[in-house]
C-alpha cells in the first residue's frame, strides 16, 4: 500500500469539503524510484579530480492496481487537487494508519493517465511525483 495526504481543492467529491486535508491509501502495482544527480566533474592541472554535486532529484513513477467504484472519484480528487503544484505528503510503502517514510512531494508531470480495463469501470492510474 501507498498513501497520500493532500488538501482538497478541485474535483471535490462526496462529503469532502474544499480546503480540508484528506488521507488516501491506494495499492500501487508499479512503484519505481528514480534518482538523478546534477553534478559537474573538474580536473585540476595536477591531475586531481573532484566532482561538484549541485542537487539530487528523486522522482517516483506510480501506477495503481485496478481502481474501482468509489475509490476512483477520490483518486481524481487527489490528483486534480495537486496538479497545480500543490505540496502533499506521499508515503510509498506505508498507510495512513501505519506510516513508513512519508515525504513531501509535488506532482512532477502536467498530467496523469487513466487506463480503463476492458469495458468495466475499473482503471489503472499512472502519474509521477517529485520528492522535495
Amino acid at each position: 500500500m501507498s498513501s497520500v495526504i493532500y488538501t482538497a481543492t478541485r474535483s471535490v467529491t462526496g462529503s469532502h469539503v474544499a480546503g480540508n486535508n484528506y488521507a488516501l491509501d491506494f495499492s500501487a502495482g508499479k512503484l519505481n524510484r528514480k534518482s538523478k544527480t546534477a553534478q559537474k566533474p573538474h580536473i585540476a592541472r595536477g591531475g586531481q579530480s573532484e566532482t561538484l554535486r549541485y542537487r539530487q532529484t528523486i522522482t517516483w513513477d506510480i501506477t495503481t492496481t485496478r481502481v474501482t467504484g468509489p475509490n476512483m472519484p477520490l483518486l481524481r480528487e487527489f490528483l486534480d487537487s495537486v496538479d497545480g503544484g500543490e505540496v502533499f505528503t506521499f508515503d510509498p510503502y506505508g498507510t495512513n494508519a501505519m506510516p513508513d517514510n512519508p515525504v513531501s512531494c509535488k506532482l512532477d508531470s502536467d498530467s496523469y493517465n487513466e487506463n480503463r480495463h476492458g469495458t468495466t469501470d475499473s482503471f489503472r492510474v499512472s502519474f509521477r511525483v517529485k520528492q522535495l
